[in-house]
């Protein structure tokens, strides 16, 4: 075999693995999400609150059901913040939501006591989030308030999904892309020099 075509194969399979060599060590561009900002009111002077679920890690998706695994924020009523301390679940409250996907999202519920969300505060009190009527995974429009034992019809709410990029990688410092350049120019080097000796003086 002509040994110029040797050092052609030996160039591109060089570049060949130092190409792979690059994306296999590339971080992944995959997101994951494990927590979401929301935010809800009843109206003047009645009750309010916001803070961040927790969820299991996910890419975020439209229409998608996600259980709440941990919550955290305040609840504010007659003048007085208290804070939440934790989920409180009865069956068959399973404290899931929906998000339709925009950045002005309100906090989607299924209709009834299954979707409720129920929370503690840190008087031991329990508030619960709601959906009323017969509609299936629409805005949060209801709110039962332990200090008066009242329902409180909520105006508005917001949700939305706080991105967590994946951690870097530290398999291979320095920038990638020039790794697969630099394997195949030194390569390439070496063989000009090596055919230049080879060949025959014209």
């Amino acid at each position: 075999m002509p040994f110029c075509f040797k050092a052609t194969r030996y160039i591109l399979k060089t570049c060949a693995a130092a190409a792979t060599l690059g994306v296999a060590l590339a971080p992944s561009s995959a997101l994951a999400v494990t927590t979401w900002n929301w935010s809800f009111a009843a109206g003047p002077g009645q009750p309010f609150g916001s803070g961040t679920f927790t969820t299991a890690d996910v890419t975020p998706a439209a229409n998608t059901t996600y259980e709440i695994t941990a919550i955290s924020g305040t609840y504010n009523v007659s003048g007085s913040s208290y804070s939440i301390t934790g989920l409180q679940s009865y069956s068959p409250t399973n404290n899931t939501f929906r998000w339709n996907g925009s950045s002005s999202s309100p906090i989607l519920l299924n209709s009834g006591f299954d979707s409720a969300i129920i929370f503690n505060i840190s008087t031991s009190d329990e508030v619960m989030l709601a959906k009323g009527g017969t509609g299936a995974w629409a805005p949060l429009d209801g709110l039962y308030n332990p200090f008066d034992g009242e329902p409180y019809a909520v105006i508005t709410s917001s949700l939305a999904p706080v991105i967590i990029p994946p951690a870097p990688s530290t398999a291979a410092p320095g920038p990638l892309p020039l790794l697969g350049a630099a394997a195949a120019f030194q390569a390439s080097r070496r063989l000009r020099r090596r055919l230049s000796g080879s060949l025959p003086a014209a």
